[in-house]
């Protein structure tokens, strides 16, 4: 992949890697730990609901420890349900903390749909 393609991975592609319940947790430790020493930029989410019952959350974020910035951009439609359709979609942008290429785009639902531990 060259320096000017995005690398996009949609919701298949991201099942295939086969992460654990234990590797996800990991990530989410080192970057709660990384919120606890103040390396991380987390700023209030903006909403716009286009339906009285549905948002679009904009939510932008920069781990300084680990020089990762990017943004989820997640809408919620309650009324989906009644369509067949999740109540939840989402997209993940992540972006080269140097220059601010956009490097990825990665199908931002798949995670919420997971079986929890149990």
């Amino acid at each position: 992949m060259s320096d000017n393609q995005m690398l996009v991975l949609n919701r298949a592609d991201l099942e295939s890697l086969g992460l654990t319940w234990a590797e996800i947790i990991d990530v989410l430790d080192d970057a709660f730990s990384q919120k606890a020493r103040g390396l991380v930029q987390n700023p209030p989410k903006p909403k716009v609901a286009s339906r009285e019952d549905a948002f679009i959350n904009a939510m932008p974020a920069y781990l300084g420890g680990s020089d990762r910035i990017g943004i989820k951009w997640v809408a919620g439609y309650e009324q989906n349900h009644t369509k067949g359709l999740p109540y939840i979609y989402g997209a993940v942008i992540m972006n080269d903390a140097e220059t601010g290429r956009p490097m990825a785009l990665l199908d931002g639902g798949w995670i919420t749909e997971m079986r929890t531990p149990g």
